[in-house]
């Protein structure tokens, strides 16, 4: 695919612009239409941001779940829901890389990770989610525990009755 012409709306001051070179970019659905739309998911028009995030959804694969993922972390809190709604669609597609930020040093992305494995619903997902049940913050801890019960695994039992008075 050419980008020429999308790079061009992508720097249009006209948002409608922006929004089809967002819905363009979904259609595509390679690497380098991932990258564009992460760009477009911090633009000031709400519009704009919405196109994106759709586009990045219907998109899915690995490398955008590797790009949205790092979002999680913006202090922007719309940029912050936007990307763990993304991943909670797509999430799947690059699972190791959610169960990597559940060990992160910030309790904040562990609690956003454990949530959104907990959506997702992978099994792949349950030794993860168990290791959050020692997380010595409380949050991320109520987190696994509410994610384990999604998922239903009876493995999660034996590691979550001890914790029935915490």
């Amino acid at each position: 695919m050419k980008y020429s012409e999308i790079d061009i709306l992508m720097a249009s001051s006209e948002s409608t612009d922006r929004r089809t070179a967002a819905t363009m970019l979904g259609d595509s659905g390679d690497d380098a239409a991932v990258e564009r739309l992460v760009v477009l998911l911090r633009d000031a028009n709400s519009g704009v941001r919405d196109a994106a995030q759709s586009a990045l959804m219907f998109t899915g694969g690995r490398t955008a779940v590797e790009r949205v993922a790092p979002l999680v972390a913006e202090i922007d809190p719309g940029l912050r829901n936007a990307a763990i709604d993304i991943l909670r669609k797509i999430g799947d597609d690059g699972i190791d890389v959610l169960h990597g930020l559940a060990r992160d040093a910030s309790d904040d992305i562990r609690l956003f990770m454990l949530d959104v494995l907990g959506t997702i619903g992978n099994s792949e997902s349950v030794d993860v989610l168990i290791g959050g049940l020692s997380d010595p913050n409380p949050n991320v801890r109520n987190a696994a525990v509410v994610s384990l019960g999604l998922l239903g695994d009876p493995k999660a039992f034996e590691h979550l009755k001890p914790l029935l008075d915490d």
